[in-house]
């Protein structure tokens, strides 16, 4: 079986376990669109996406708010995409918002000058137009299709460069709450490859993390 079989058969069980439902681009209504250059990626993200909300279930009752357009597969706004919100198990109160692909102005950017981390963690009252002001966290995923292959120097400073433009330094002492994973609370690049070692002083200096190996079968490894 290919390692995107593999994936796509985990994203089913985490849908599952997550409450909701999923489907691929051949199985009638997918939960976003590809194409062929673009869908191991997509695919990888994804995965990245609900193993980690997966993990948050312990602390939070997880809810998927569908929207009517699915998940994003590039860059979109954020208005009528399907999301999850992270609630208080006792209250039900809604704490944060968990989105895939959300522009989200800079700042002192214009209205049309955005980021789309794969992932950010927005604050509960954050609106369809997200600002920085909106954002707690930041996460990207890149997939290797070699995962002996390490992160790269331009990625990592790229990386650097939107936790910088979206104010998100102090990601770390967010009051949220992971289990297994506690060491990716923070701004994350994650790969099922390897991580940069060479760079790691530079994480630490501009406050994000490489997760390495986070994959099916294998313990993720984090630096920085």
């Amino acid at each position: 079986m290919s390692h995107k079989s593999e994936l796509l058969k985990q994203i089913h069980k985490l849908s599952e376990k997550l409450h909701f439902e999923s489907k691929w681009y051949d199985r009638n209504e997918p939960f976003g669109h590809t194409n062929n250059d673009s869908e191991d990626d997509y695919i990888y993200e994804f995965y990245c996406y609900l193993k980690i909300l997966k993990d948050l279930k312990t602390h939070y009752k997880i809810k998927y708010d569908k929207g009517n357009k699915g998940f994003p597969t590039k860059p979109a706004k954020k208005e009528g995409y399907s999301k999850f919100l992270l609630l208080d198990k006792n209250s039900n109160n809604k704490l944060f918002q968990v989105c895939a692909g959300t522009k989200i102005i800079k700042h002192n950017g214009k209205v049309s000058d955005t980021d789309a981390p794969d992932i950010s963690f927005q604050k509960s009252d954050a609106n369809d137009n997200p600002n920085y002001n909106d954002v707690l966290m930041i996460m990207d995923a890149k997939y290797k299709l070699n995962p002996s292959k390490k992160l790269t120097k331009p990625i990592i400073e790229q990386f650097a460069t939107i936790v910088r433009d979206l104010k998100v330094e102090n990601a770390n002492t967010e009051p949220i709450n992971f289990d297994n994973y506690k060491d990716l609370k923070g701004n994350c690049l994650i790969t099922n490859g390897l991580a940069h070692k060479k760079k790691e002083t530079y994480c630490k200096n501009n406050f994000i993390k490489q997760v390495e190996k986070f994959d099916i079968g294998s313990t993720p490894n984090v630096i920085g």
